[in-house]
């Protein structure tokens, strides 16, 4: 979009990304109350009919870029979705350390117990990364697809861009983009809960110096698009 400044005189540009954050499919982990974490496990069969219920609405926005997790159960949902992407690492999941592949429950425990001990909710039991530590890695990689569509000015209206990743990520995504929000987002963004196959939905407005500069969320961890 144009933007003529009457104070300067000058044209500006900015340009609209559209960014569409969903989470994979169930697993049999997810059944389990198992960390995946950076371990894998398969998605069940209903985590493959409710990814399959959800493709058409995905499907319709034409996306001028996919990216993937690395990890299998993001890889296998994009598969089932019917689209194709790029592997994006940085969108892998929360990497839990020695609790990867762990029942919940025992990193509840200790994480209480680190919590009892320094009453600060971003330290963690050693091996497991903080949220701060994620959101470095999720942000890097939002602002890197921002700086990138904003080359594209002149060229497409908008941008549309799909990441397949995780629970975490997700999470992390809104609190790197809520800074830049007017209306607020929802509170406790680190405890919020993001279901298997839900959409997260941003509109984001980049100046022509690539930086963000505004965002409205659209929808968060919604699952009214599947059709069962």
């Amino acid at each position: 979009a144009v933007v003529s400044t009457q104070s300067t005189g000058r044209t500006e540009y900015t340009m609209k990304v559209k960014l569409v954050f969903t989470r994979h499919g169930e697993t049999n982990n997810n059944v389990t109350h198992t960390i995946n974490g950076h371990h894998d496990s398969p998605l069940t069969a209903a985590g493959i009919r409710e990814t399959l219920s959800g493709a058409p609405y995905l499907q319709q926005y034409d996306f001028t870029w996919v990216y993937v997790s690395d990890l299998g159960r993001a890889r296998d949902t994009l598969y089932h979705l019917g689209l194709k992407g790029a592997v994006e690492p940085r969108l892998r999941d929360r990497n839990f350390g020695r609790f990867n592949g762990c029942p919940y429950g025992q990193y509840a425990k200790e994480k209480k117990m680190v919590l009892e001990a320094t009453a600060d909710v971003e330290c963690e039991p050693p091996s497991v990364e903080t949220y701060k530590e994620l959101c470095n890695r999720v942000g890097s990689a939002i602002r890197e697809t921002v700086a990138r569509a904003c080359e594209l000015e002149g060229m497409v209206e908008e941008v549309r861009v799909l990441c397949v990743t995780h629970c975490s990520p997700t999470r992390c995504s809104a609190m790197v983009l809520a800074p830049y929000a007017t209306v607020p987002f929802p509170e406790n963004l680190r405890t919020q809960k993001i279901p298997n196959n839900s959409v997260t939905e941003y509109l984001i407005t980049a100046g022509q110096d690539g930086e963000i500069e505004h965002v409205e969320l659209l929808k968060f961890a919604s699952t009214k698009h599947m059709l069962v």
